[in-house]
């Protein structure tokens, strides 16, 4: 820590409950400058030898803070050896350039044991996510004669699953509530909410379609055509128009959830993805 810098440590901002590299900076930079009114953004860019109006952008969201910016600017920030191992991270899964890269930098994230002692929930939900079975596992509780059973469950999904990943996926499921045993092996769902805002849980959902989509390509091939619908149309669209889009489709997901809930038994899992993206780029004409 820099000589004549006090800082509060009661108040001091926890970088591993930060998911956003900008919320934590613009946190920590007010933060510090409540122990030293000097500490404005123009000094520390001074300091850091950054252009005085680069920080501002960064924060605002209009620019982005490269590997070589962070790396002047980190000894004004007085962080931990560890903290600042995060945030390089933090850089890196914000400013990935592919699914690929942002699920690589989660990995390395979470592996940091204080990311892990405050972020158990999401931890959680990202790894349900991140595994199509275990989202299937679970639905299939609820699907008449269950039997909470490695083998039973292997049998009846689509796609093959080994019997040592179906035995954690029960197991885990178990352990964080997603589906309730009973001390006779008797499986329930609980009524288990899951929040899924947030920019980890858009790389979790973004990785679960990825995979149902996937799915549904198999299923051209390995379902029979009255047991699955695959529709699709393709359309030229007024950007005025893509709410309205969207609007519709989440109407017709609400009115499934609907039928869902009205049923009184069930004895299959599906899954219904709906899609809609460009196929071109924009017209400025």
């Amino acid at each position: 820590m820099s000589a004549g810098l006090v800082i509060n440590n009661k108040s001091r901002p926890d970088i591993f409950s930060f998911h956003d590299y900008r919320e934590f900076l613009v946190t920590w930079f007010n933060y510090i400058k409540t122990a030293d009114d000097s500490k404005t953004l123009r000094a520390i860019s001074r300091n850091a030898d950054l252009s005085a109006g680069y920080l501002p952008l960064v924060l605002s969201g209009q620019r982005s803070l490269t590997l070589k910016s962070l790396k002047k600017l980190m000894p004004s920030l007085n962080l931990k050896r560890s903290e600042q191992s995060y945030l390089k991270l933090l850089v890196n899964l914000n400013e990935a350039r592919s699914q690929e890269e942002r699920s690589f930098a989660l990995k390395q994230i979470q592996r940091f044991g204080s990311y892990k002692n405050r972020n158990s929930i999401e931890l959680e939900v990202h790894k349900y996510l991140s595994r199509w079975y275990l989202v299937a596992i679970r639905e299939l509780v609820s699907v008449s004669g269950f039997r909470w059973d490695a083998k039973w469950i292997q049998s009846k999904l689509k796609r093959h699953v080994p019997i040592i990943e179906i035995e954690k996926a029960m197991d885990f499921l178990g352990k964080h509530g997603f589906v309730a045993v009973s001390k006779f092996g008797v499986a329930t769902v609980p009524n288990k909410k899951l929040n899924c805002e947030g920019g980890v849980f858009q790389l979790a959902l973004a990785d679960y379609h990825r995979e149902m989509l996937m799915l549904a390509s198999e299923s051209i091939d390995k379902t029979e055509k009255d047991l699955r619908s695959l529709t699709g149309y393709t359309f030229a669209v007024n950007k005025d128009n893509i709410d309205d889009v969207k609007k519709i489709l989440a109407e017709a997901q609400t009115k499934i959830v609907e039928l869902e809930q009205k049923q009184k038994k069930a004895n299959a899992v599906y899954h219904v993805e709906m899609s809609f993206f460009p196929l071109s780029e924009e017209s400025n004409e």
